[in-house]
């Protein structure tokens, strides 16, 4: 095709069976935000036939096998054959946003999802600490969800 004098290849669709080794980490606190996050990582997911991981980033005493439960719930009820994984860490040398980065590079993950606002944050966070963290420092791309 020629168009204003240059020459342009025609761009093939992409098919979701190009992405099966696509694969996203949605990071999850039990919060509205973080339930949105999931929401929203199934939907992609889907869409691009690619692996979903959830990653539940929490204080090595204060880590909730309920939290996971739920979010395997959330996974199993929108027909997802995801994975969910508690990332425990020492709050004196890491933190979640760490967590969830390290992981995410780990299993070379292509997207991280992540609520806009965590546990930690009320009404007065347009944007949380961890997002804040995970969007300034991912070397992967980066949704955030309102």
């Amino acid at each position: 095709m020629i168009s204003g004098g240059l020459k342009t290849e025609e761009k093939k669709p992409v098919r979701a069976s190009e992405n099966r080794n696509a694969h996203i980490v949605v990071a999850y606190d039990g919060s509205e935000q973080s339930l949105k996050a999931l929401r929203l990582a199934v939907k992609i997911s889907a869409a691009l036939d690619s692996k979903l991981t959830v990653a539940y980033a929490c204080e090595e005493s204060k880590c909730s096998e309920d939290l996971l439960e739920e979010a395997k719930l959330i996974l199993k009820s929108s027909g997802m054959n995801g994975d969910a994984k508690i990332l425990p860490y020492d709050s004196t040398t890491s933190s979640p946003a760490s967590e969830i980065i390290s992981f995410a590079r780990q299993i070379s993950a292509h997207l991280i999802v992540v609520g806009a606002t965590g546990s930690s944050c009320k009404e007065y966070c347009n944007l949380g600490s961890t997002a804040a963290s995970i969007a300034i420092n991912s070397p992967i791309s980066v949704l955030i969800v309102r």
